[in-house]
């Protein structure tokens, strides 16, 4: 492939290109003759910060107007993928012995070869009011003074050219750069500035850091992990992640979704839309490719008869575009999707979408981070009590309350403080009396319990002081437990008997239990049944030695409503490990009770206190474990 750019018509004539061919021009005109009659050769540093693009677009533009016999070759480097600059093709091309103007950016080392074979390296002037004044008087019969040339110039560049259109005055002209700079330019946040996101934060902060070192060739493009599935709730804020990652990593960035793709029309449309899409990533690279919803193209093995033909060419066209029947060099995918269980388990290999990372709701640092990334430079102080006043929230509810902030403020005439934001969140309900007693308990029972088994480390236990519309959990008990490669029997009893902890705690303590348990797919009894479930059905942990694929909560719960039997082992399962939890409650009601007081008073007790609590009796719960 011939990588040299030689430049020939036609090229498009603008007021910025007339402008600086005239500089060029001008600096053609002040190089003194060669004493010889031999080519020459020469080399223009452009001005810092100018676009090699348009000099060379300008350059060919004044080419075209000069006699044949006084035309130069324009040439310019080829830059590969990495940005990384290439002067071989020029070198090879500037020995036919015609007349050559290499243009090169001011920073880029020239290579020996280069220098020694040109009559001279310039560096060109930055654009002058005199280069101005004759380009908008040719392309817009435009009379500039040189006092208001040169006030042009001290604007920013590209809103004086975008400005610069037909029939405008020269006062026109400043008044619409002058609206567009009053104008507030929204803040895009690059990825350290983002708070809340984990594990995902971290990848993507690696990823910059190879994708720097593959840029000055210190790392192969297969070295680098560049396939990412991100799943999570609703809310928090995949988008606003990969955009902010490609900002960080100083690349492209192309959103889509499927949605996008199948509204284009039938089949053939729809792949045609998404090759389009991988095609822009790949020519702009450089870029990362976000690809939203990515749950909608599906699983082949769970589409119906009528729809296979279609929905199977669907997936099998983007497995190929993701893998690329071209080098796919450059180019980063990182897909996003509320079901991660719903797709198909193809994309999930390594080399396309090998990292799954599932972002979840902001902790309380992380809301912290978010606070500051949305409202500014808050004190300590000011963050924290925004990071206590929006448990449960995620990315996208911060949005919505700093619109809301930022108007409140407008109609004020006041800064954004903690105290504007505090009054834009929803009506909080305080947690007390009764109710407040109920969730310390429901909570105190989770901790010891699983203190009691040894489930792991208990890190805190907290209950909220105010109910959000929001909240999902008015409180928690946070255990920190090492990851097991193999998991045995015992494990997933543990893991139930700690689940059914609080409302054991209910029964034992209060004679009563509450529907705490049972909200959400998420609460302690739904996830203690789909524990359960596959013990019994996937594990062979159960009566029965069988298997049933049930990868989601909603085909586990299909599996409990059709196969009676299945359900019934579930129950026995759930009833004895609720029995065994409220046996360890009855055993520890001493530390439940002084465990609930503390809560009720203070809203957050340290592991450490509680297992200095029961340390006297840290042996009782553990006999006869597997009761199951």
């Amino acid at each position: 492939m011939n990588k040299l750019k030689r430049y020939r018509a036609p090229v498009e004539e603008t007021v910025e290109r007339i402008a600086y061919a005239h500089a060029i021009h001008a600096m053609l005109k002040s190089i003194p003759p060669l004493p010889d009659l031999r080519p020459p050769v020469f080399i223009f540093r452009l001005p810092k910060g100018a676009k090699e693009e348009e000099y060379i677009s300008a350059a060919t533009l004044l080419m075209l107007g000069l006699a044949e016999h006084e035309r130069l070759n324009i040439y310019g480097p080829f830059r590969d993928r990495r940005g990384r600059v290439d002067f071989d093709d020029v070198v090879a091309a500037i020995a036919d012995r015609r007349p050559t103007v290499v243009l090169v950016e001011r920073d880029v080392p020239l290579p020996p070869t280069l220098v020694a074979a040109s009559d001279g390296v310039f560096d060109l002037a930055p654009l002058g009011a005199e280069h101005l004044q004759v380009a908008a008087q040719d392309m817009l019969c435009l009379m500039l003074s040189r006092e208001q040339a040169e006030a042009l110039l001290a604007l920013p560049r590209d809103l004086v050219f975008a400005a610069m259109r037909p029939a405008r005055t020269f006062e026109e002209i400043v008044q619409r750069i002058a609206a567009t700079l009053k104008r507030p330019t929204p803040k895009e946040p690059v990825l350290e500035e983002l708070g809340g996101y984990g594990d995902a934060k971290q990848w993507g902060l690696e990823l910059v850091q190879d994708i720097r070192a593959w840029r000055v060739g210190e790392l192969q493009w297969d070295d680098l992990e560049t396939g990412l599935l991100l799943s999570g709730r609703p809310g928090t804020g995949k988008t606003l992640y990969a955009a902010a990652l490609a900002r960080s990593a100083g690349m492209h960035f192309v959103a889509t979704s499927i949605s996008k793709w199948q509204s284009t029309g039938h089949l053939g449309d729809l792949l045609g839309a998404m090759r389009a899409d991988f095609k822009e990533a790949t020519d702009r690279c450089p870029s990362l490719l976000f690809i939203d919803e990515f749950d909608s193209i599906g699983d082949r093995s769970r589409f119906s008869h009528r729809e296979a033909n279609y929905c199977t060419q669907v997936v099998n066209g983007l497995l190929e575009a993701i893998d690329g029947s071209e080098s796919r060099e450059g180019v980063v995918i990182v897909a996003a999707t509320n079901f991660p269980d719903a797709i198909d388990p193809a994309f999930l290999r390594p080399g396309r979408l090998g990292r799954h990372i599932c972002i979840p709701p902001p902790d309380f640092e992380g809301r912290k981070d978010i606070a500051r990334t949305y409202f500014g430079d808050l004190s300590e102080g000011e963050a924290a009590a925004i990071a206590g006043a929006t448990t449960g929230m995620t990315g996208a509810d911060f949005f919505k309350i700093a619109r809301d902030a930022r108007r409140k403020a407008r109609m004020a005439g006041s800064p954004i403080d903690s105290k504007v934001v505090l009054s834009c969140l929803p009506p909080a309900l305080p947690l007390v009396g009764h109710e407040r007693r109920v969730v310390c308990v429901h909570e105190s029972g989770h901790a010891i319990v699983g203190v009691a088994i040894g489930y792991g480390v208990l890190s805190t236990v907290v209950v909220a002081s105010e109910i959000r519309d929001q909240v999902a959990a008015v409180g928690g008990a946070i255990f920190d437990r090492r990851k097991s490669l193999v998991r045995s029997r015992q494990f997933y009893l543990d893991e139930i008997c700690l689940r059914l902890a609080g409302i054991a705690a209910e029964h034992v303590v209060l004679h009563t239990t509450t529907d705490g348990a049972g909200g959400g797919d998420e609460a302690d009894l739904p996830a203690a049944a789909d524990a359960a479930t596959l013990m019994v059905v996937q594990f062979g942990m159960g009566e029965v030695f069988r298997y049933f694929a049930a990868s989601t909560p909603a085909e586990r719960e299909r599996l409990r409503r059709s196969l009676p039997d299945v359900a019934n082992e579930v129950s026995r399962i759930l009833a004895q490990q609720h029995a065994r939890a409220c046996a360890i409650v009855r055993q520890n009601v001493s530390f439940v009770e002084e465990l609930t007081a503390r809560l009720n008073q203070h809203g957050i007790v340290e592991g450490v206190e509680v297992e200095r609590m029961m340390k006297p009796s840290d042996d009782l719960g553990r006999g006869g474990a597997d009761e199951g």
